[in-house]
């Protein structure tokens, strides 16, 4: 999600924070086009829409003709195992009797799980003038302020909390997808079986 944050500096340069816009304007032609146009491009990229100029595009749709490399909308799915639906059901009941451990979320990665960790993860690599501030490895506190927090915030305030410390350890984290992936545990997704009697 992304937020505005409209923070003044004062003369002594602390800053107040005056009010945080779930809805912040992108519009290129307004007053706060000098942060909106260098913004734009990376926020497309961080949540995986890679705009291409003319000329990489049209060599690009050849190259995908030619390769025939397509996209595995599994990636994407949010299907659930009913193993998955109970271990979520389990966590957030823990959590809403302040009984959750986030460190036993980790304990036995399921797909779907994997899934939301390699797309946040996928996110994460885009940025480059951007910093995550939520989840971070110090924001897990901040859960509280959620009304209520979704299994997926404490997720990956579970993944952060462990993995999000230091350089080595986001590559250990890093390494264990990418290893799930060789598998293809990741795209393991449940068949939907309609009924249609």
């Amino acid at each position: 999600k992304l937020l505005g944050f409209d923070v003044l500096y004062d003369a002594n340069l602390k800053p107040w924070l005056l009010e945080v816009n779930n809805n912040p304007s992108l519009l290129e032609n307004t007053i706060d086009s000098l942060v909106n146009k260098p913004m734009l491009p990376e926020m497309f990229n961080i949540v995986g829409f890679h705009i291409p100029n003319e000329r990489c595009l049209s060599q690009n749709l050849q190259s995908l003709e030619n390769n025939k490399k397509h996209h595995d909308s599994r990636i994407y799915s949010s299907l659930k195992t009913k193993e998955e639906d109970e271990k979520i059901d389990k966590i957030m009941n823990d959590f809403e009797k302040n009984e959750c451990h986030l460190e036993n979320i980790l304990e036995q990665l399921l797909p779907s799980e994997v899934r939301i960790i390699l797309r946040s993860e996928d996110e994460l690599s885009q940025t480059k003038s951007w910093t995550r501030i939520f989840p971070a490895s110090n924001t897990h506190h901040l859960l509280q302020f959620m009304s209520p927090p979704s299994y997926s915030d404490l997720l990956m305030a579970a993944w952060e909390e462990r993995f999000g410390t230091g350089l080595k350890k986001r590559e250990q984290g890093q390494e264990m997808l990418k290893n799930l992936c060789r598998e293809k545990y990741h795209l393991k997704v449940p068949e939907i079986i309609l009924d249609m009697s």
